[in-house]
C-alpha cells in the first residue's frame, strides 16, 4: 500500500501530511500479513498481482487520457474513469480516477478494496494521529497550531476519535470474516481455502510477530 492509497480508503482530508503516513504502512502490513494473511495465502495474492510496469505511464500534465487508462503517480497507480481525461489522479473530482484493480482476481478485489485496504488505511491512520498533530522540538513536545476557522482538538477529543477509528477497524475485521465464511470455497469466488484460515482471530487489539515483507504496490 502507498500512502496516496492511505488517503483514498480513510476518512482523512487530501492534504493530510503523507510522510506522517508512511512510516506505519510497512509495519502494519507486516503484522497483518503475520496474523491475518498465512504463508499460502501471502503468496496466491502475489501471484495473482496485476502487473502494470509494462503497461501504464507516468501521468503527465495536459495530457488527455482515454477511460481505462492506467497511470502511475506517486507510487501509486490509478485508473482512468472517463474519456478525454486531463485531471490529477486524487485530487479535485474523484470520480475521474479510481486505484487500478490491484489483482487479477474480481474475489481478490473486493478482499483487498472492501476490507484489506481499509483496514490498514485506518490502522496507519490511527497511528500516524500524535505524530500529525504533535512534534518534538529543542524545547519539548509541541502542539500545532489550529488553522483558521478552526480549533485543535481536546485531550478527550483526540482519544474519542481514536476509540471511534479502532471501532471501525474492529467491525471491518467482522465483516471481512463473515465475508469470508460466505464466499471462500464457493464457486463464484476463486480465492483459496487458506484465505479464511487467520483471519477469524483478528481484532485491531491482537498482536502477533515479525514476518515478511507485505508487498502489494
Amino acid at each position: 500500500m502507498t500512502a496516496p492509497e492511505v488517503l483514498q480508503y480513510a476518512p482523512v482530508s487530501r492534504e493530510y501530511p503523507t510522510k506522517d503516513l508512511e512510516k506505519f504502512i510497512f509495519p502494519i502490513e507486516q503484522r497483518l500479513r503475520v496474523e491475518c494473511i498465512g504463508e499460502d495465502f501471502y503468496d496466491w495474492l502475489e501471484t495473482d498481482k496485476v502487473d502494470y510496469s509494462t503497461t501504464a505511464t507516468a501521468w503527465e500534465n495536459g495530457v488527455c487520457y482515454d477511460i481505462n487508462d492506467v497511470v502511475l503517480l506517486n507510487g501509486t497507480y490509478w485508473q482512468s474513469t472517463q474519456a478525454n481525461n486531463k485531471t490529477k489522479p486524487g485530487y479535485g473530482n474523484p470520480s475521474q480516477w479510481n486505484i487500478a484493480p490491484k489483482f487479477q482476481s474480481t474475489c481478490a478485489n473486493i478482499y483487498w478494496t472492501n476490507y484489506l485496504a481499509p483496514i490498514i488505511s485506518l490502522q496507519v491512520l490511527s497511528r500516524s494521529l500524535v505524530f500529525s498533530t504533535h512534534q518534538t522540538t529543542p524545547g519539548g513536545l509541541t502542539i500545532h497550531s489550529s488553522d483558521e476557522g478552526r480549533r485543535n482538538a481536546t485531550t478527550k477529543e483526540f482519544s474519542t476519535y481514536r476509540d471511534e477509528i479502532s471501532k471501525q477497524i474492529n467491525d471491518l475485521f467482522f465483516a471481512l470474516n463473515v465475508w469470508l465464511y460466505d464466499n471462500v470455497g464457493k464457486s463464484t469466488c476463486d480465492l483459496p481455502a487458506s484465505a479464511g484460515y487467520y483471519c477469524s482471530r483478528c481484532t485491531e487489539t491482537h498482536r502477533g510477530g515479525a514476518g515478511r515483507r507485505w508487498n502489494f504496490k
